[in-house]
């Protein structure tokens, strides 16, 4: 069976999300966590997501015939069955869970247990099917069958696969703030600032609940969006003249967030200072001195010992990794 051709969204799709659209140009956004840590989220189109009929476990057995779509459901209907589906159907079969399948093919793929009343563009595709033996091998001998149930459990997977044929799966990505020096302003278009290894990716998702849930998988059940925009964080900070009380607001808004950051030294390669630099406790200078921002001293990175021993007896929280 050929693969099925998902359409891609409408250009104005928008992704209706923590009161705000954020798609294309919108997109990326941030929050920050209960414990002040400022997280980067992006919700992008899935081009690959999984296919519910192929990757998922399903109660029941689409039989679709559609002379375009021949890839549409489980398995192809003929005639005969289709017959037998009918009759079970209208004779409502206590022993099968059964519900008929129509397709609406209008601006992108639609297919639901309903008619959409659309004579032009949408009409009968096929069936889903499940049978008390289908109800024992998926929830095992012991659970009894339960054909209301059963009914629920198909309409489900159909509005699933609805997300499917209608291309409204996304992918959230979160990466975490790490910035190169204190007193760096966030900015969501500088990769090089976001840890996508201290973050996650979450693909196959759809609706609100889903991207809410995502987002409090990595940055638990308390977060909140982080006040300011990026394009208004930029096109204001940018401007020299004027824009103080802006400003003011956002140093108000990182200060916690930079209060929460545990003295923490990095060393990462850098011409400057002979190969090693020291990120984001220590900034350096052209004369290869760190300076620790928690007391003033001026060290030289390259003497990793003494940078060491500093740490040690002056900050006991910080931690030093090669």
């Amino acid at each position: 069976m050929s693969q099925m051709k998902i359409k891609e969204p409408n250009k104005d799709t928008r992704v209706k999300f923590l009161d705000t659209y954020y798609w294309g140009e919108k997109a990326p956004f941030m929050v920050v966590d209960s414990e002040n840590v400022l997280w980067k989220v992006r919700i992008r189109y899935d081009e690959f997501p999984l296919d519910p009929r192929e990757d998922m476990s399903n109660l029941g057995t689409m039989y679709c015939a559609h002379r375009r779509y021949d890839a549409l459901g489980d398995k192809k209907l003929d005639d005969d069955l289709h017959e037998e589906f009918k009759e079970k159907y209208n004779n409502d079969d206590p022993d099968v869970a059964i519900w008929p399948l129509y397709l609406l093919d209008h601006s992108g793929l639609h297919i639901s247990t309903g008619s959409f009343n659309d004579p032009w563009d949408s009409g009968f595709v096929g069936w889903i099917v499940a049978t008390k033996e289908d109800w024992a091998e998926f929830y095992g001998k012991d659970r009894p069958w339960d054909r209301k149930a059963a009914l629920q459990r198909l309409d489900d997977e159909v509005e699933e696969y609805e997300h499917y044929v209608a291309g409204e799966y996304f992918i959230v990505d979160i990466d975490k703030w790490q910035p190169h020096t204190f007193n760096q302003i966030p900015n969501t278009k500088d990769d090089s600032q976001w840890d996508s290894m201290d973050g996650n990716s979450y693909g196959s998702l759809h609706g609100a609940e889903a991207f809410h849930s995502a987002i409090q998988d990595q940055c638990g059940n308390d977060y909140k969006l982080f006040e300011f925009d990026n394009e208004e964080i930029w096109d204001k900070v940018l401007d020299k003249e004027g824009n103080e009380e802006f400003k003011a607001k956002l140093d108000a808004a990182l200060a916690p967030i930079y209060a929460a950051m545990k003295p923490k030294v990095v060393y990462c390669d850098c011409g400057i200072c002979g190969g090693k630099q020291t990120i984001p406790l220590f900034e350096v200078d052209g004369n290869r001195e760190g300076k620790c921002l928690e007391c003033g001293t001026f060290i030289r990175v390259t003497d990793l010992k003494k940078l060491s021993q500093h740490l040690t007896k002056t900050h006991s929280s910080a931690t030093t990794t090669g």
